[in-house]
C-alpha cells in the first residue's frame, strides 16, 4: 500500500513538473513571438514615420493628419504588445514560483 502511495505521489509530481515545463515552454514561445511582433511594429513605425515626413511635404496638412492617425494606431499596437509582454513576465514569475514549490516538496520528501 505504501509503495502504491509513493508511486502515485511520484506520478503526480512528474505530472506537475511536466505541466510546469510545458507552461515554461509556452511562455518562452509567447515571449519570443511578442518580441518579434514588437520589433516588426517598431520597424513598420520607423518606415511609416519616414514616409510621413516625405509625404507631408508632398501632400499637405490634410494628408499629414491621416498619417498621424496611422502613427497613433501603431503606437496603440505597440502599447498592446507591451501589455502582453508584461503578462508574459507575470506568467513566468508564476511558473518560477511553481518550480520553487515543487523543489521545496522534493526537499521535504
Amino acid at each position: 500500500e505504501e509503495e502504491r502511495e509513493r508511486e502515485r505521489e511520484e506520478a503526480e509530481e512528474r505530472a506537475r513538473r511536466e505541466q510546469a515545463s510545458a507552461q515554461e515552454r509556452l511562455l518562452a514561445q509567447t515571449d519570443a513571438a511578442l518580441r518579434a511582433r514588437d520589433l516588426a511594429v517598431q520597424e513598420e513605425r520607423t518606415t511609416l514615420l519616414a514616409d510621413r515626413a516625405r509625404r507631408e511635404k508632398e501632400l499637405g496638412e490634410e494628408h499629414a493628419a491621416a498619417m498621424r492617425h496611422k502613427d497613433a494606431e501603431l503606437a496603440a499596437a505597440q502599447a498592446q504588445i507591451t501589455t502582453l509582454a508584461a503578462s508574459v513576465e507575470r506568467l513566468e514569475a508564476e511558473v518560477c514560483a511553481l518550480r520553487q514549490r515543487l523543489q521545496a516538496r522534493d526537499a521535504e520528501a
